[in-house]
């Protein structure tokens, strides 16, 4: 066992399993921690995360509802952060529809990982505009569905949806690593 862990830790042959385990292991501890700090009430931190939260509702929810008037040619409205769809469905836009959770996962993923802080510094504000715009895109897909009257929304907006997050976030990091980490690494 400790030969195996040794060769792993040391191997260039199991490189790529090892930097897919480090992105597995801060997106989990990113995850916990963020379950854990929504979860502070208590000044600045409670009132900070209420204004942000509260502020990404309405920007989603305008965004979002912008993008299916315009683009799509839908009548939606808006009413009690809901976007009304003209056949009664109705998406709600609440603090797990703002992608502030993926945000400061990519912030933090980016910040912790290995890589040249040269490319940090705007590769950084990149992936939060990605992420930002995969939330809108998201849930413009989730009013597709809707309108379109599509069986298991629940299972749409769940599972498919969600995971559509994580494979953008895995997709940003594989880019960092391949073009940013491993070629840095190349260079010196």
């Amino acid at each position: 066992m400790a030969k195996f862990l040794n060769d792993f830790l040391k191997d260039p042959r199991y490189r790529s399993v090892r930097d897919v385990f480090l992105f597995i292991i801060i997106t989990i501890l990113i995850h916990i921690c963020y379950k854990f700090w929504i979860h502070i009430h208590y000044y600045p931190i409670g009132g900070l995360y209420e204004r942000v939260i509260v502020l990404m509702e309405n920007v989603v929810l305008r965004q979002t509802w912008w993008i299916i008037v315009n683009v799509l040619q839908n009548h939606a409205t808006i009413r009690d952060n809901t976007i009304w769809l003209p056949n009664h469905w109705g998406i709600m836009i609440g603090d797990g529809c703002t992608g502030l959770k993926q945000i400061i996962q990519v912030l933090l993923l980016f910040l912790i990982y290995p890589g040249p802080w040269k490319h940090k510094a705007w590769f950084i504000p990149a992936g939060i505009i990605i992420v930002h715009l995969t939330n809108i895109v998201r849930i413009v897909l989730l009013a597709i569905a809707m309108n379109l009257n599509l069986p298991n929304i629940h299972f749409i907006h769940d599972q498919i949806l969600r995971f559509f997050f994580y494979v953008v976030i895995f997709g940003m990091w594989l880019v960092w690593e391949e073009k940013f980490v491993r070629s840095d690494k190349v260079t010196k």
